[in-house]
Order: C-alpha cells, then structure tokens, then sequence
C-alpha cells in the first residue's frame, strides 16, 4: 500500500495510477525514483491513526485504485463504549464487584429482590445493556462509568 502524500490518499497498488490527469502504468510502483518524484511513500495500514480513537470515512475510486480514508477523531464516550465489553462472565462479574467491594451488597439486593435473583440465577453471562444492570446499579451506589468500569475490569479476569 502507498500513500499519495499531495491529497492523502491510500492506494492500493499495483495498479494504473492517475495524478493531476496524467495516467502512470502499474509498473511506476517497481520504480522508487518515480514515486518520491510523484511524492507516493509505501506504507501500511498502521500509517492511519488508532481506530480506537478514529472512525475513518471512506470512499472508494476503483478506476485509479485509490482509498481516500480520512479520520475523524472519535469522542470520549465513543471511545468508552468500544472498550466496554458487551458482556461478561458471572465469575468475572463476581470477581470484579469483590475487587470493587460491592459483591456483599450486590448479594444483598438480589436476595431481597425476586426478579433479580432470577436474573441473576438463570443468566449465563450479565449483560450490560441488560436492565437488571441498570435496576442494580443504584443499589450498588454505582454510577453508570463506575459499572462500566467494572466491566472492563471483569473482562481481564
């Protein structure tokens, strides 16, 4: 892969390649003087930026092979919910709230509350878009970041 330096397009190459309406066979690749004169350097995908950080609009030109991939960085929350998994084991969950010091409270509320001792009984896995999540959260005097912390933290044990 390559890089055309003058409007920061990905080509893919080898292929013919079209600058400034003058149209190059796909052997230009094969010759180094002529790319640094076209101002064309070789590179890999890791040359973009972090997609953790970045989304990247994308638009294709097959005819002269170009991907002109442009990013744009990614907020805060975005970059939170990539790194939030969407669910974890109740062995990691267990773990994380010892670690947290909740997991005695955490007892405690679903032993007094019916459904959520169901919930939590029957699951294989807790859910964090589930909203027995949501429901257990105050009861755990947890804010939303604090359990999406702990689900993070669940998810390397």
């Amino acid at each position: 892969m390559y890089i055309n330096k003058n409007n920061n397009t990905l080509i893919k190459a080898p292929c013919e390649l079209t600058i400034n309406g003058v149209t190059y066979p796909k052997q230009v690749f094969d010759n180094p003087i002529m790319l640094a004169e076209l101002n064309i350097i070789e590179c890999t995908e890791d040359a973009y930026p972090d997609s953790t950080l970045y989304t990247f609009a994308e638009e294709y030109d097959y005819e002269v092979c170009h991907v002109i991939r442009t990013p744009i960085p990614r907020t805060a929350e975005e970059i939170r919910e990539l790194t939030v998994p969407i669910s974890i084991t109740k062995v990691q969950a267990m773990k994380a709230m010892k670690q947290a010091g909740v997991w005695e409270t955490f007892k405690s509320a679903i032993a007094s509350n019916e459904d959520a001792l169901d919930e939590w009984t029957l699951a294989l896995d807790l859910v964090r878009d589930n909203p027995f999540v949501a429901m257990l959260a105050p009861a755990l005097g947890l804010t939303d970041t604090q359990i999406d912390d702990l689900f993070i933290f669940g998810s390397t044990l």
